[in-house]
């Protein structure tokens, strides 16, 4: 019987790259409708903004740890035998269950007194909500954390179509929860959602990794991954916390303010999702093999491709955002407690922020090339640099247009960031990645079946307002 072709060194086809962005876009539809769901039962204000500014401080340490961990652990696990590889997920998942779990069971014991320096304009009542739902959330963060291990495992192995079934599935058992205890539960209900999605999607992938196997934790590959991680981590959990000031500083607008530009933003951040699952990810490990052989003609080739197709699609859907976007928000928060100022608000916003979009796509696809390489020092340093000249924009643009002011300061900071990785790029096309990577040849036991397998003026007229 013919045997399946191991994926070639440019990754996956343009048909599973289809089959790619069709699971993801599904997992973005489920993310709107929930949004949408959501503010139209409800409609921006404390309850909202309670919500998004609970989730301040956990988005941020779970995007700089699983951020970290995709980048580091893909282009390592992937050059890995099946045994080595096995040991190594499964020392990793302990890492994050013992570690990290350690540190959020702090935060949760510790958020009546931290949690209320995050939203200080808040009534009391305001910030009582708040730290109830981030301790919801703090549950559903470690299973996160696990569910990401397991994801980057996945990717490694080229199994990418399961990684994003079981994501989709997480996703609509998380949107049924959600039509059922919204109702019962409140706006928790949306925050339980998050502990739901997490640990479905665990369990879903944890048999992808095989028998249980205790951890070894000094090993040449987890000594290299810390060495790669430790310039992330640091440097990430600074140039990351875009969030903590955009939250921060839109929650001294007036109520329902935070809640949309947070919906704006979350809106392009599943958009980064599907591009980093149908585009980035599936060429990390191609590109992590092609760095290791020293093969930079074929490399360039591969990160050019997928900047184009990353910045093409981003580009052409500001266009429709503008052609069509306003009608289309008009119909999603018709007769809904969302108002008709509020979609216009929203709309505009959406047009601020779109160098956020387009920006931030080209920057994921150029980032994750240098870590294929093994080199996580130029896109940390460059985030550094462009998120403090974010900060110093969104101040300024805040006190003088309100909340679509942190808007344009976010979109200048991604410009900034993407310019400077494409000059990068080109000054030091390819670092020679066997100073960097761990120099293992590119095994063929690659899992074969997995061929094909597979986050305005007009309206910044808004002052710092009063309690909510």
């Amino acid at each position: 019987m013919k045997q399946p072709t191991p994926a070639g060194p440019r990754g996956v086809s343009m048909r599973t790259t289809g089959v790619l962005a069709g699971l993801a876009s599904l997992d973005i539809l489920l993310s709107v409708v929930y949004q949408w769901y959501f503010l139209r039962a409800i409609g921006p204000g404390l309850e909202t903004d309670a919500l998004y500014a609970g989730m301040m401080v956990p988005q941020l340490v779970l995007i700089v740890l699983t951020g970290s961990l995709i980048q580091v652990l893909v282009p390592l696990l992937a050059v890995q035998s099946e045994e080595t590889y096995a040991q190594s997920v499964w020392t990793f998942m302990h890492v994050v269950a013992l570690g990290f779990g350690g540190i959020v069971l702090l935060a949760w014991i510790t958020a009546g007194w931290w949690v209320p320096l995050t939203v200080p304009r808040f009534s009391l009542e305001g910030r009582q909500l708040t730290v109830h739902l981030v301790r919801i959330q703090l549950v559903g963060l470690v299973l996160s954390a696990l569910s990401s291990v397991l994801w980057t495992a996945q990717q490694a192995r080229r199994r990418f179509l399961w990684s994003a079934v079981s994501a989709a599935l997480a996703g609509i058992v998380g949107l049924g929860f959600l039509l059922w205890g919204l109702s019962r539960l409140g706006v928790a209900a949306a925050a339980w959602v998050g502990v739901l999605r997490a640990g479905l999607q665990t369990v879903l992938l944890l048999p992808g990794v095989g028998r249980y196997r205790t951890p070894r934790w000094r090993t040449d590959l987890t000594v290299e991954a810390w060495r790669r991680m430790r310039p992330l981590l640091s440097r990430s959990i600074y140039f990351k916390s875009d969030i903590v000031v955009d939250r921060f500083l839109a929650g001294l607008a007036p109520a329902g303010a935070l809640s949309m530009l947070t919906l704006s933003r979350q809106l392009y951040t599943a958009g980064h999702q599907v591009v980093n699952r149908a585009v980035t990810a599936p060429a990390i490990p191609a590109l992590a093999q092609l760095a290791a052989r020293g093969d930079w003609t074929q490399f360039r080739g591969l990160r050019s491709a997928r900047v184009r197709w990353a910045t093409g699609g981003a580009a052409a859907s500001v266009l429709l955002l503008l052609l069509i976007g306003h009608p289309v928000l008009s119909a999603f928060f018709a007769r809904s407690s969302y108002r008709p100022d509020q979609v216009d608000q929203t709309w505009q916003l959406l047009l601020v922020l779109s160098g956020v979009w387009v920006a931030g796509v080209t920057s994921q696809v150029l980032a994750g090339a240098f870590y294929a390489q093994g080199d996580t020092e130029t896109p940390t340093r460059i985030g550094v640099i462009s998120f403090t000249a974010g900060i110093a924009l969104k101040l300024l643009g805040f006190r003088v247009w309100g909340v679509a002011g942190i808007a344009a300061g976010a979109s200048l900071h991604y410009l900034l960031m993407g310019s400077l990785l494409v000059r990068a790029g080109r000054r030091t096309p390819a670092v020679a990645a066997s100073a960097d990577a761990v120099v293992e040849p590119p095994v063929a036991s690659s899992d074969p079946s997995s061929e094909g397998d597979f986050e305005l003026p007009a309206v910044a007229n808004e002052r710092p307002g009063g309690a909510r």
